[in-house]
């Protein structure tokens, strides 16, 4: 080969295996462009995957909803909020609902981290959880006899009632989104003893007039007028002398009965508006399914029988006599509106449940004894 300058110049240079610097800055340059480029398209793909779900998600959530507020419109599931839940009636009712299918969250003194529990210092402070139905049970129990009968505890028994109901009707009204039915607890109290008058729904008693119960129930009432005043709809229901083994009349009533010394209250001639636990619970689901249940619902058996009548009907389920009447005398040591209570009585018929075809599991006396006794429908 030639080796002259000219021809050294003119020819290639050598391949030593190593590129030109500017190729390599080159190279460098592009492998960083394209890592760059590469995690921006990661960065995008994962932000548009992230909203993807989100809006999955929030697809979901918006057709749940809507699906329940359908299911709760059509009269399915219900959101029920239950003042007094805890107790005799309430937990029975709480049973009930639960076992239909509706969700319950039952108010109580404290609530804690109890699960569906919420605290009445929290409805105080307009905490409402949102709901469908709102059921006030709460008030200090009348026939407690545990209790001494003084003026405080009277008015205990009057405030626990009528604050309480005030307290959840005013709720429901300011509540952002009200709920269809409001439920307060009054009694058959309402009505005036009489052991000739029968009375339903659209008897109108006169609340100075007929006694210290009747003036109570009153005044529960017109603590609710506020939700039916706003258009919720609103029922009343008159609650009779609810019998069901575990509690309630039957709880103060089964030793003696057991024992052979129970009897009747007084001559036992006044009339007995008696209920069966489980028709009782029943009837506040029935009041909140059936849109037609409005104003006061009497919450008794269609066949009430005398004070006499249910003893001698239960002895009899226990196999023993009912020969030992209590004496007026004796009940009026426990108060003058308790004895009241236990020596008078209304002959209440459930007029409008039967027309609205509520059907009674528990009519006849014999067989809601039998119940309490035996455990037996």
């Amino acid at each position: 080969p030639s080796t002259d300058p000219e021809s050294l110049a003119r020819s290639p240079a050598p391949n030593t295996g190593h590129q030109p610097s500017s190729f390599l800055g080159h190279v460098k340059s592009s492998s960083s462009s394209s890592s760059s480029s590469s995690s921006s398209s990661s960065q995008r793909q994962k932000q548009q995957q992230r909203r993807g779900e989100q809006q999955q998600q929030d697809a979901r959530q918006e057709g749940e909803e809507a699906a329940g507020d359908k299911q709760r419109n059509s009269g399915g599931m219900k959101r029920v909020l239950l003042a007094g839940g805890k107790g005799f009636l309430g937990s029975a009712i709480r049973r009930n609902l639960l076992q239909k299918g509706h969700k319950v969250t039952v108010v109580s003194r404290s609530a804690g981290s109890e699960e569906g529990v919420v605290s009445w210092d929290a409805l105080k402070d307009g905490k409402i959880p949102e709901s469908d139905v709102i059921i006030n049970l709460a008030g200090a129990p009348i026939l407690d006899m545990k209790k001494p009968w003084t003026e405080s505890y009277k008015e205990e028994c009057e405030s626990s009632r009528i604050e309480t109901t005030a307290l959840l009707a005013n709720a429901a009204v300011q509540a952002n989104k009200k709920p269809g039915v409001f439920i307060a607890t009054s009694a058959v109290g309402y009505y005036p003893a009489s052991k000739t008058a029968k009375f339903a729904e659209d008897y109108v008693s006169s609340a100075s007039l007929d006694g210290w119960a009747c003036g109570l129930c009153h005044k529960i009432e017109g603590a609710a007028s506020p939700a039916a005043d706003a258009g919720i709809r609103t029922v009343l229901m008159r609650m009779g002398v609810i019998m069901g083994r575990g509690g309630g009349a039957y709880g103060n009533m089964k030793l003696p009965f057991r024992l052979g010394v129970g009897g009747a209250f007084g001559d036992g001639t006044q009339w007995f508006p008696w209920i069966h636990l489980e028709d009782a619970a029943d009837l506040y689901s029935f009041a909140i399914e059936n849109k037609n249940v409005s104003g006061p619902l009497n919450a008794v058996s269609p066949h009430s029988v005398s004070n006499g009548a249910f003893c001698n009907a239960l002895a009899k389920a226990w196999w023993r006599p009912a020969i030992f009447n209590v004496p007026a005398f004796a009940l009026k040591l426990i108060g003058e509106e308790r004895a009241s209570m236990l020596l008078e009585g209304q002959h209440v018929v459930p007029k409008k449940a039967l027309e609205l075809g509520y059907q009674f599991k528990y009519s006849n006396v014999t067989e809601a004894c039998d119940e309490l006794v035996n455990g037996k429908s």
